[in-house]
């Protein structure tokens, strides 16, 4: 699969500014009766969600790619993380009831066949009887629209490299004319372009941060992920749908 480790290492350091939205607490929590422990959780970046469903009396590993989100992760939290490709996991057959792909992971991926390679390994960690989910992240119909007219979003493809040059621009900015600006979006993602903004504030060098991002990640709308599965002739068994994230369960 792509390599994403220099992107991932290089945003770790601020990453907690970002990672409750997208593949958050609130998604884990919509399927939390369908899952099985041991549960893994493949692209667990700092560790959120693991932390979350140890929290809830869940035993709950996670793996990622980048070493620097997992020596950030026990940092913070106190987690000890798997080192992995999710395309080559460091994991014997059949370890997990539970396995779930955070919305890190298919979402920066366009090649089907990857997509298929990883949910391959995905079934193999997990048991027989287990559960396989696929989460994607999206936004509001509001600022799903809004990204559209500026051109963060064309097609399915959200801009990445140019919608953090923007935020960059906005951290130029004095908080109060931020905040003085229309609200866009919901009260979550108002938190989250927030917290680019107190990333871009803070950095000393902002297009270092920029600079290594790929141009692009994938931005599936529920249609598009419907037919995604389709395509790979892989059953969707179920579909569900957060404020920040769709949750396939295959």
């Amino acid at each position: 699969m792509s390599n994403f480790d220099a992107y991932w290492d290089a945003w770790a350091p601020v990453w907690a500014e970002l990672e409750n939205f997208f593949f958050e607490t609130d998604s884990i929590n919509l399927i939390l009766e369908k899952l099985e422990p041991p549960v893994l959780i493949v692209g667990a970046g700092l560790g959120l969600v693991v932390e979350h469903l140890k929290n809830s009396g869940i035993e709950c590993d996670g793996l990622d790619l980048s070493k620097q989100m997992l020596a950030k992760a026990k940092e913070l939290r106190g987690l000890d993380l798997i080192h992995g490709d999710a395309a080559e996991m460091p994991i014997k057959d059949n370890t997990y009831n539970s396995c779930i792909s955070a919305s890190g992971v298919i979402d920066f991926i366009g090649d089907e066949d990857v997509i298929k390679k990883i949910i391959a390994e995905m079934r193999r960690v997990t048991t027989a009887s287990g559960n396989v989910f696929v989460a994607f992240g999206h936004f509001s119909p509001a600022m799903e629209k809004a990204c559209r007219e500026m051109g963060a979003i064309k097609g399915n493809h959200l801009q990445i490299r140019e919608s953090l040059k923007y935020s960059a621009l906005l951290a130029s900015k004095d908080i109060e004319e931020i905040e003085n600006q229309p609200a866009i979006g919901t009260e979550k993602e108002q938190q989250f372009g927030m917290g680019y903004y107190k990333i871009f504030k803070q950095a000393k060098d902002p297009d270092s941060l920029i600079n290594v991002a790929p141009e692009f990640q994938y931005y599936r709308t529920e249609a598009e992920v419907r037919r995604l599965f389709k395509n790979m002739d892989i059953e969707l068994k179920a579909l569900s749908v957060t404020d920040t994230s769709y949750i396939a369960f295959i």
